[in-house]
C-alpha cells in the first residue's frame, strides 16, 4: 500500500500570530558554545517572520516558548491564536497542553507520516521568496549595515586607563547581543568574549578555512516507512575544489600602505618594512641632498609579499621599498636610460673576442 498523495494548500493566516509554526531540529553533530546541541524554531504563519532559540535538551521546549509568547504579544499587541507542531514529545507534555489551555492558545498536532502540513516550520531554515518577512513584521525594509561577516577579524577598541597603553585589540567577530546594541567579540591574547560597538573590522580578503563538510540531519518524529520516491546519494565537493579556494588566498598580499595597516598582519608587516630600512641604512643606499632647481624628485611605494614554504604555509614577510621609476616622462625628467645588468648575449660576445685575441679577463 503507498501514501496517497498530499493535494491542495492550506490558507495563510489573515493576522499576525493567528497561527505559529513550530519544530525542533536536533541533535547536531557540532554543540553550539555553551553547549547547545538542539534548536527550536517559531514561525508566523502571516508573515513568515522566524525565531531561533538554542536549547540542550528537547524538553527546555516549553520554557522557549514562553519566552517567545512573551515577547512577540508584547512587541505587537496581539495575541497568539494557535500553535502548530508534529507530534514530539516536547509538544505533548502535560504543562505544555495546559498552558496553552490556560491562554486560550488552539494546539494543532499534525498527523503521524504528514510532514508538508507543518510545512512552513519544516523549512525554516530554507531560502524565502517573495517579500521579506521582516518587512512584513516591522512595515518597513530591513537594514544590513550591521551584518558582518562572521569570524572576521577586527580592531576592536579598548578602554585603557593609560595613555601609552595600546588603545584597540585585534579580536574576532563572532555574534551580535540580543540584550544591546553592537557585537560579540573573542580577544585571543585575554581568552575572553565581550560586547563593543566601537571596531574597526577588516573584512576584506578574510576567508574561512573550511576543513570538514557537515551534512545536517533533521529529526524526524515520523514512523518509519519504506520510501516509495527515487533516491540519491547526498553529493560531497570534490577536494580537488579545495585548491580553488587555496589559490583565491595566494595573491591577498597589500597592494598599498594603506592595506598593509589594516591588514591582520599588521604587525608583520611593520617588522618588514623595519628591516627593509635599517638594511637601506647600513647599506648606504641613498644619500641625502637638497633638491635641484626645477627637477622633479620620484615617488616611492612598498611592494609586500608574504614567502611561502613548500607546504603552503607562510614562512616570511618582505617589504619592499621601490621607487616609481614609471611616473618619469622621456625628454622631460630623462635623456637616457642605464641599466648596469649586461645581457647574456653581450657577455658571450665580449668572451669569445677576448678568447679569440687571447686577452686577460679580469
Amino acid at each position: 500500500m503507498t501514501k496517497k498523495p498530499f493535494v491542495g494548500q492550506s490558507a495563510i493566516a489573515n493576522g499576525l500570530l493567528d497561527l505559529i509554526y513550530t519544530d525542533v531540529c536536533g541533535p547536531l553533530s557540532i554543540s553550539a558554545r555553551g553547549g547547545f546541541s538542539y534548536f527550536i524554531t517559531f514561525t508566523d504563519d502571516h508573515s513568515r517572520y522566524g525565531y531561533i532559540y538554542l536549547m540542550r535538551y528537547k524538553s527546555e521546549a516549553f520554557g522557549r516558548f514562553k519566552e517567545y509568547r512573551l515577547e512577540v504579544e508584547n512587541q505587537t499587541n496581539r495575541k497568539i491564536k494557535a500553535l502548530r507542531s508534529d507530534r514530539g514529545g516536547e509538544y505533548l507534555s502535560g504543562e505544555f497542553i495546559d498552558y496553552l489551555k490556560e491562554n486560550e492558545i488552539l494546539s494543532q498536532w499534525t498527523p503521524p507520516g504528514t510532514p508538508q502540513l507543518n510545512g512552513v516550520a519544516e523549512r525554516r531554515n530554507r531560502t524565502l521568496l517573495g517579500m521579506m518577512p521582516y518587512e512584513i513584521w516591522h512595515g518597513k525594509p530591513a537594514s544590513y549595515k550591521y551584518l558582518r561577516v562572521w569570524g572576521s577579524p577586527a580592531y576592536v577598541k579598548r578602554l585603557v586607563g593609560d595613555k601609552l597603553d595600546s588603545r584597540s585589540s585585534l579580536c574576532r567577530f563572532i555574534g551580535y547581543p540580543k540584550e544591546t546594541a553592537g557585537y560579540y567579540f573573542y580577544d585571543p591574547a585575554e581568552q575572553k568574549i565581550f560586547v563593543s560597538k566601537d571596531a574597526v573590522f577588516l573584512e576584506k580578503g578574510f576567508s574561512l578555512d573550511s576543513r570538514h563538510d557537515e551534512v545536517l540531519i533533521e529529526e524526524s518524529n515520523e514512523e518509519p516507512h519504506r520510501d516509495t520516491t527515487t533516491s540519491f546519494e547526498p553529493h560531497r565537493v570534490p577536494d580537488r575544489y579545495g585548491f580553488v579556494g587555496l589559490t583565491s588566498q595566494l595573491d591577498n598580499d597589500p597592494k598599498t600602505y594603506g592595506e598593509a595597516m589594516s591588514d591582520i598582519d599588521l604587525d608583520k608587516w611593520l617588522e618588514a618594512m623595519k628591516s627593509e630600512m635599517d638594511s637601506m641604512g647600513s647599506n648606504q643606499v641613498w644619500t641625502l641632498v637638497d633638491l635641484p632647481k626645477g627637477a622633479r624628485p620620484v615617488g616611492c611605494k612598498w611592494v609586500y609579499k608574504r614567502k611561502l614554504g613548500a607546504d603552503g604555509e607562510v614562512t616570511a614577510f618582505k617589504a619592499r621599498l621601490v621607487a616609481k621609476g614609471y611616473t618619469q616622462r622621456p625628454g622631460v625628467d630623462f635623456e637616457e636610460t642605464y641599466s648596469p645588468v649586461a645581457m647574456a648575449k653581450s657577455i658571450r660576445i665580449l668572451l669569445g673576442i677576448a678568447a679569440w685575441y687571447d686577452y686577460e679577463i679580469w
